[in-house]
């Protein structure tokens, strides 16, 4: 009897008491500060992270991610969809990637989208405080109705011209 009061006693102090334990963490070290800026994490934990700029005409933020994470894979984190034609318009998705070397940013890799995804191959390792920039252009196509709108424009004008000068 004397030791299962011993041993219930036991139990009940362990089990009140909180033993503070701390694993040793990996990747960013310090705290982390919520600030304004889209800030995202995609890394497993335990690996080891590196901080790429993304700008442009995607979901722009600082994006941390795994080392090994190529391009194609940071550009689907940020949620970039492939430009679909429209009547009228031609869209031309161009993506950028720049470098610091000796305190100078410098362009490393330029590409449309389209060739990108055909060259994985091609990709440049991303690396701590590269700028990758996804810029959309878009052109509106000519049709023979603005073109003929535009020339009456012009042809009216002269004539005008002509009258007020007469």
């Amino acid at each position: 009897m004397k030791y299962f009061i011993l041993g219930l006693s036991t139990l009940l102090f362990f089990q009140t008491q909180t033993l503070c334990v701390k694993a040793q963490e990996f990747g960013r070290i310090g705290t982390y500060t919520i600030t304004n800026t889209s800030y995202h994490a995609f890394a497993r934990p335990g690996e080891a992270t590196i901080q790429v700029l993304v700008l442009g005409s995607v979901n722009a933020g600082i994006y941390e991610v795994g080392v090994g994470t190529d391009l194609g894979e940071l550009l689907a984190l940020t949620g970039t969809a492939i430009p679909e034609r429209t009547k009228g318009e031609k869209r031309t998705l161009t993506i950028r990637l720049y470098r610091e070397v000796d305190g100078i940013r410098n362009l490393i890799y330029e590409a449309p989208i389209q060739q990108m995804l055909n060259e994985p191959k091609n990709y440049p390792d991303l690396q701590e405080q590269d700028i990758f920039m996804v810029e959309t252009i878009v052109r509106e196509k000519k049709d023979w109705y603005q073109i003929v709108r535009t020339g009456i424009s012009i042809i009216s004008l002269g004539l005008l011209i002509d009258r007020l000068i007469r």
